[in-house]
């Protein structure tokens, strides 16, 4: 029936009309603007990371004011780390209290710990409970960045389509990675990840 089309239009005719609407109404001339076509990517690595954010932070509910963490005794000796460079302003490379009774150094870097300090501020004076819930946002915060890192690797390796994919991917894999990058899991693995992928940019 071509009754909706232009009388003097043949059959055929018709058909070469449907594609021409077709491609004016599916236009994406605009994606040839190359402000809007980086906006829209850059939304996407957003969302990307907000998802993983959100991800990783469902043991909240479990954990929040309890003053546990889920990284065995790592967490709690990364969490008296930060307890100390909140109170002297300055990390300790010399732990007396570990290898009785000479105590040994700390062979690992502070970046983590000051890190961890930062989220500690936001709980003030409130005690170690709060203090527990706030560096407790480490591990996921640190997790969730891994996407738009991943994103710039896969666009290194590939493009900008490698590139989402990639964030997607580690937004969403499961495993010691997604168990170690949970809200609570208070161990530094995470920061190596992170940081370690940063050098491959």
């Amino acid at each position: 029936d071509d009754s909706n089309y232009p009388p003097s239009l043949s059959h055929i005719d018709s058909k070469i009309y449907i594609s021409i609407k077709s491609r004016e109404i599916m236009d994406f001339s605009f994606w040839n603007n190359k402000k809007c076509r980086y906006g829209i990517i850059g939304g996407a690595v957003l969302l990307l990371t907000l998802i993983s954010l959100a991800i990783r932070l469902l043991p909240m509910g479990d954990l929040v004011g309890t003053g546990d963490m889920i990284a065995g005794p790592d967490a709690w000796y990364n969490l008296r780390l930060v307890e100390v460079l909140l109170a002297s302003g300055g990390f300790i490379f010399f732990e007396p209290m570990t290898l009785f009774p000479t105590g040994q150094d700390i062979v690992w870097g502070p970046l983590f710990t000051y890190i961890a300090s930062f989220f500690g501020l936001f709980a003030g004076d409130a005690g170690r409970v709060a203090l527990i819930d706030a560096v407790s946002w480490t591990p996921a915060v640190l997790g969730a960045l891994m996407v738009p890192v991943m994103f710039f690797l896969g666009k290194k390796l590939g493009d900008w389509k490698t590139g989402l994919l990639a964030g997607l991917f580690i937004a969403v894999i499961g495993g010691q990675f997604f168990s170690r990058t949970l809200y609570g899991h208070f161990d530094h693995h995470v920061a190596e990840t992170l940081f370690s992928t940063l050098f491959a940019l």
